[in-house]
């Protein structure tokens, strides 16, 4: 008879990639779950938020089959997430550690974020309600790139696909991780494009390259989101 409960373990947050960002943030959850050798093996998962350390907890799934969960939750503040699991058995194991997610959202006009090789020549601004902030920074020139330096433990990237759009590679401190094609039969905007979750919090330098971009295929660049 199994009559041990399972544990979970590593939970993280990231970035959820792929999904629009409106009045909420898009996080993507992952953990670890074990359950000893000879027993029943997991059966399911229940994820419990908090709106703060002082909250009340209340759960937000139940009868989850992957350990994985992608809730939206407000951009202001910090909300906390446990989970567990649930064997085969019907043993149940005790709520996780907690971790505590505070979104930020950073706009395409922040100080520290530098456009070269000139706003003139390779980048516009366009204004548009759809956008954050009302107005968004569109390369129309290939090579024209976006630097800066953050420290946070995951971002992502905001921009438009449609088909109009152009090509982004993305730069982290001096080597290319990602290019991403904006192409998509419709318009869409405040996109995650590209995420990244590291395990230690440091600061890093990034850089996005509009590696195919012109008039005809322009690209987008909307804000960044950082989870700290």
């Amino acid at each position: 008879t199994d009559a041990t409960p399972p544990t979970t373990t590593s939970l993280v947050a990231r970035v959820a990639e792929g999904v629009q960002v409106g009045s909420t943030v898009p996080v993507l959850l992952i953990w670890t779950g074990t359950d000893e050798e000879s027993g029943s093996g997991i059966a399911t998962y229940d994820v419990r938020e908090a709106q703060s350390s002082r909250g009340r907890w209340r759960i937000v799934a139940t009868s989850l089959i992957a350990p994985s969960y992608a809730p939206q939750i407000q951009g202001v503040g910090s909300t906390l997430f446990q989970v567990r699991a649930i064997d085969h058995a019907g043993n149940i194991g005790t709520w996780s550690s907690s971790i505590s997610i505070r979104p930020q959202l950073l706009r395409d006009s922040m100080k520290n974020i530098r456009y070269t090789p000139g706003r003139m020549t390779s980048w516009i601004t366009v204004r548009n309600q759809s956008v954050t902030d009302g107005a968004a920074h569109v390369a129309i020139r290939e090579g024209a790139t976006a630097m800066f330096t953050l420290a946070c433990r995951s971002i992502g990237i905001l921009a438009a696909t449609g088909p109009d759009a152009g090509v982004m590679s993305i730069s982290v401190d001096g080597t290319i991780v990602a290019t991403v094609n904006l192409w998509a039969p419709a318009v869409a905007v405040r996109q995650v494009i590209w995420q990244q979750h590291w395990d230690l919090l440091q600061s890093r330098r990034i850089v996005l390259i509009a590696t195919t971009a012109s008039r005809g295929a322009q690209v987008q660049f909307d804000g960044i989101i950082t989870l700290q």
